[in-house]
């Protein structure tokens, strides 16, 4: 009887849809034998055998499109595609099994036959192309990685003394090389600042290890999924151009994320006339990037920022390099050429016009999804047309700010070409985590629609990273490792301070926000200065000392737990980067692209997200 059970449990799926073909066959066959034998009592014979046909040709159509409907029962699929599955299995189920007078066997039929033809185009359309598999699979092992660490991801550094975050997130593995203080120094200096990697895997092999699966799962190891600067124009067939090295009116950041973008921009529209392609810049700021793209290449820009005085700013920005931009260019192109003589100067003065401000717009706006920017770009530029090109860009849009870009793109048939690069990742409103608190609460409820998750397939497995996450994925590791720099004193300080508030108070429940403390030079002075600031702070004098002394040796271990936890910080902003060009994927803008678009240690946020709607 076991054996039997056995084997039972361990038939296939194709047996059974044998089984359903042949319980329809033999019911057809009872079916056809009692109307045979009636039709011939009755002399309609002909219509009997006509109706068992009919019957077992039904069977079979049902009997398959049911077995389809388990098959892919068993496979996860959107929402949307398991109410269609469900929906078609129950009206099978309810297909009438007796050819009653009130049976509505025709209707029935069609009507199944009108929700698999429905079925089928869905799941022709949420079929994932090859890169959304690709980014699917990727995003899976990330996801996978981060699941034991949300919480270590998410905890304040405010409580790292209160909330004993040491022995509650760092694994028990790292812990036990580091149990001696006096190896905390060592482990930071060998792990992170060393370039001996035989040496770090030799003395600290856990942490080695930890550290090495932070850069496994980051961005910058995914080379399947990046593209250099140099295949992406090989691909699209984009020369290299020749930037002006102009570095007056910015900083040396700024100039240099603007030369790269403005080049890069620049080959994507080198084949498109410039009085048919027009550039929006979305978060324009103080025009750093429209101006130069005006002035340089002679585009038609407009600018939009939310902020009135950031327009006004940027307006008389570029008036004052307009001024100017005859002679910063002359000397930048023979400075490129090292030519100098007086006849070429006067040559290259003689030879150029100045582009005016007229191919230079800006607007204050908060841009939404529901913002029109055909008619926006119509309102300053009266050229603009139903045939124009636009160009999508914004070098470094905060917040929820670079997916609207991205939603706009997509809903607009105009915007021909995408060109963004997101910051300010902790600014982001996330689909599933609840309410947060912002600074500037009044612009986060003009967000529409959340930032995050933007692709189908995370907002199916409903993931929220949290804001504290959020706020590492906008940290810089490689900046820190660069300057081999720690943590402030302030960030210690700061959880001293946290622990000799609840000491003395367990019940105190208000939430300090502390911000930043100027004029100290050690804990005491520090926790002086936070007093005068906050006189109703339950701290007596007197206590600090002893706080201090409590936790001499907490210090160190502080430095190595902020060390680990940002190498966090690539890893999660892999996850948003990832779900931004999969939600392009999912929408089939095949010809879209993830490019490290900057030097991470002069420019952080890096990473520019390229997208040609016209290749599509």
């Amino acid at each position: 009887m076991t054996h039997s059970r056995n084997q039972a449990e361990e038939r296939d799926i194709n047996d059974l849809f044998d089984d359903i073909v042949l319980i329809e066959e033999n019911c057809a066959a009872a079916g056809y034998q009692e109307g045979f034998s009636i039709g011939c009592k009755k002399g309609n014979e002909e219509g009997y055998r006509l109706g068992y046909e009919q019957g077992l040709s039904l069977g079979s159509e049902l009997a398959e499109i049911y077995g389809k409907i388990v098959a892919l029962q068993q496979v996860q699929h959107p929402e949307k595609v398991r109410r269609a599955l469900n929906q078609l299995r129950e009206a099978i189920n309810k297909f009438p099994r007796e050819n009653r007078r009130d049976a509505d066997i025709i209707g029935s039929l069609e009507n199944i036959r009108l929700l698999y033809k429905k079925l089928c185009v869905m799941l022709c359309s949420v079929q994932p192309s090859q890169p959304s598999a690709k980014l699917n699979k990727r995003l899976d092992t990330v996801l996978a990685f981060l699941e034991p660490y949300w919480e270590w991801v998410n905890c304040h550094m405010v409580n790292f003394l209160t909330d004993n975050t040491w022995q509650t997130y760092v694994p028990a593995a790292l812990q036990k090389e580091v149990l001696d203080v006096s190896r905390l120094a060592a482990c930071i200096e060998t792990i992170f600042w060393s370039e001996d990697i035989q040496k770090s895997s030799l003395e600290y092999p856990e942490c080695y290890k930890f550290v090495k699966l932070t850069q496994q799962h980051s961005l910058y190891s995914f080379d399947d999924i990046l593209l250099t600067l140099d295949k992406f124009r090989e691909i699209n067939n984009i020369e290299t151009n020749n930037h002006l090295n102009v570095k007056e009116f910015m900083s040396f950041k700024k100039k240099h994320e603007v030369e790269m973008t403005v080049n890069l921009i620049h080959g994507l529209l080198k084949s498109e006339s410039k009085d048919e392609v027009f550039i929006i810049d979305a978060g324009d700021g103080k025009g750093y990037l429209s101006s130069r793209l005006a002035l340089e290449y002679g585009y038609k820009v407009l600018g939009i920022d939310s902020n009135q005085s950031n327009t006004e700013s940027a307006l008389k920005r570029n008036r004052k390099l307009q001024k100017a931009w005859l002679s910063l260019k002359e000397r930048a192109e023979l400075q490129g050429l090292e030519l100098a003589s007086k006849k070429e100067k006067r040559k290259t003065r003689k030879g150029i016009t100045p582009k005016t401000t007229s191919n230079y717009k800006t607007t204050s706006r908060f841009i939404t999804n529901d913002l029109v920017l055909s008619h926006l770009l119509k309102e300053h530029f009266p050229d603009a047309n139903c045939t124009s090109s636009i160009c999508l860009t914004g070098l470094h849009t905060c917040g929820n700010l670079a997916s609207t870009c991205l939603r706009v793109y997509h809903s607009q048939p105009e915007c021909k070409f995408l060109c963004n690069i997101g910051c300010c990742y902790h600014l982001i409103k996330e689909m599933y985590s609840n309410r947060e608190s912002f600074a500037n609460m009044e612009i986060m409820n003009q967000q529409t629609e959340p930032g995050f998750p933007m692709s189908q397939y995370l907002q199916e497995k409903q993931i929220q990273l949290g804001r504290n996450a959020r706020m590492l994925a906008a940290q810089s590791l490689e900046r820190v490792l660069a300057a081999k720099e720690m943590p402030s004193p302030s960030l210690f300080y700061r959880a001293l301070l946290e622990a000799a508030i609840r000491e003395a108070d367990l019940h105190f429940k208000e939430n300090i926000q502390i911000g930043k403390v100027k004029n100290y030079r050690n804990f005491e002075e520090y926790a002086t200065e936070c007093l005068k600031k906050y006189p109703f702070l339950p701290i007596k004098t007197e206590r600090v000392k002893y706080i201090q002394q409590k936790y001499q040796h907490s210090c160190r271990y502080l430095e190595l737990f902020y060390m680990l936890r940002l190498c966090f910080s690539p890893v999660l902003e892999t996850v948003i980067l990832l779900d931004r060009l999969l939600y392009l994927h999912e929408l089939n803008y095949t010809q879209s692209y993830l490019i490290p678009l900057f030097d991470p240690i002069i420019s952080p946020r890096h990473y520019a997200i390229i997208s040609i709607k016209n290749k599509r």
